[in-house]
């Protein structure tokens, strides 16, 4: 391996130092060769240095990554260690080359990706790895229109998500955990337009929903488990579900009382099964309006 450094072209990091890792000594074909670029002024990288740098970049190390840092690459995989995530790392059109995609902290661990439209319109990427300290998602447009995405493991310490478009329009996606730390999404079009999710867990934990567009045009869903303390702070009912008209299978776990037939009953497809507590079976098939569907005790 050949080590190469270059030094900052101009702005206020001029003089810093981005080191090359290369498994060829510099020619013609140098920047078909990269491996690692790395910051050694412990700094901010950004387009100026990756465009003299070019595609085949496989792992960056950074203090800050940021705007169109990565949006020249052709990498098919990629580990990123970077403190701070800034808008834009991936440009506006998204790397279709990028296949997959391992993200931590450099320093320590990386608990917030603040950033908008990281991975955005990433389309052929299939897997991503996220660190388990992450505890947030604050930029609009996380990973949106990952169409070739098809599961995702979000971190068991993610707390809150507040940008729009989170993973809205992943077609592909057909598996999706969301974390019993999920307390607060405040964006809207969450899961927006994910026609391929067919079931889904709400938690707990989710209490705050402030955002519309909720699971808005997730057309394929058919089974929806709706855990006790869901929603008990601040629940955005309009737009919910919106155009979805396809479950099958509900399950609402409150036992402090009785859902609005309003909130989720237009979403049901006929006939649907709607298990409730068996304490509040009776109360359930009192209402004129939820006695249409097959009502049932959980665990019945």
């Amino acid at each position: 391996m050949t080590t190469i450094n270059m030094a900052w072209p101009t702005g206020a990091l001029a003089g810093g130092l981005c080191t090359v890792t290369t498994d060829k000594a510099r020619g013609d074909d140098f920047p078909a060769n990269i491996d690692t670029v790395m910051c050694e002024y412990d700094g901010r990288i950004t387009d100026i240095p990756f465009r003299r740098l070019y595609h085949r970049v496989t792992r960056v190390r950074c203090r800050t990554l940021g705007a169109k840092a990565l949006d020249s690459l052709d990498s098919e995989s990629l580990d990123i260690k970077a403190d701070v995530i800034e808008d834009d790392v991936f440009g506006s059109h998204g790397v279709n080359d990028l296949q997959a995609v391992t993200l931590s902290g450099l320093n320590g661990d990386l608990a917030s990706v603040g950033g908008s439209n990281f991975l955005y319109g990433c389309t052929g990427l299939t897997s991503l790895t996220l660190p388990a300290s992450l505890a947030s998602v604050g930029g609009s447009n996380f990973l949106a229109g990952c169409t070739g995405l098809t599961s995702l493991t979000l971190p068991a310490s993610l707390a809150s998500v507040g940008g729009s478009n989170f993973l809205a329009g992943c077609t592909g996606l057909t598996s999706l955990t969301l974390p019993a730390s999920l307390a607060s999404v405040g964006g809207s079009n969450f899961l927006y337009g994910c026609t391929g999710l067919t079931s889904l867990t709400l938690p707990a934990s989710l209490a705050s929903v402030g955002g519309s567009g909720f699971l808005y045009g997730c057309t394929g869903l058919t089974s929806l488990d709706v855990q006790d303390g869901f929603g008990s702070k601040n629940l955005n009912t309009t737009w919910l579900l919106d155009d979805v008209k396809t479950i099958s299978t509900l399950t609402l776990r409150l036992t402090s009382g009785m859902w609005m037939a309003s909130t989720w009953t237009s979403h049901l497809a006929t006939g649907a099964t709607v298990n409730v507590p068996a304490t509040l079976l009776d109360a359930y098939k009192a209402d004129t309006t939820w006695a249409k569907f097959n009502l049932q005790a959980i665990g019945a």
